[in-house]
């Protein structure tokens, strides 16, 4: 099919057709490389434990963070970061405030205290 008689009767390959085998091994090499960055891009399941605090290589801005940043900081969940978002969008506040509105009692905030930054200092 991908074969070229020459005019010495020689057959001879184009260049580009690939053998069955060849063509396989693409068509795995395609969905091994797929299934891997689909892995690695996976969401966390719900309920997995959050990630542990050495692989936060920066402090988190309460004023600027989004809701998937704020789920990364221990002790807020899904529900305390929407909080958080709310407050934040009602008006300018600090984040003592936040934190407290979000339902963070004083050892919460404590524990928090080395995680997140105040950009209006």
């Amino acid at each position: 099919m991908h074969e070229q008689e020459q005019a010495n009767g020689v057959r001879r390959r184009h260049p580009w057709a690939a053998t069955a085998t060849e063509a396989f091994l693409v068509c795995l090499t395609g969905a091994a490389i797929a299934a891997a960055s689909l892995w690695i891009a996976r969401p966390a399941l719900p309920g997995a434990p959050p990630p542990p605090r050495e692989a936060f290589r920066h402090r988190i801005d309460l004023h600027t963070a989004g809701k998937g940043e704020l789920v990364l900081l221990p002790a807020i969940g899904p529900k305390r970061a929407s909080r958080i978002l709310a407050l934040r969008k009602a008006g300018d506040v600090e984040v003592e405030t936040l934190l407290a509105g979000a339902g963070l009692g004083r050892k919460g905030r404590a524990e928090l205290g080395t995680w997140i930054l105040d950009s209006r200092d």
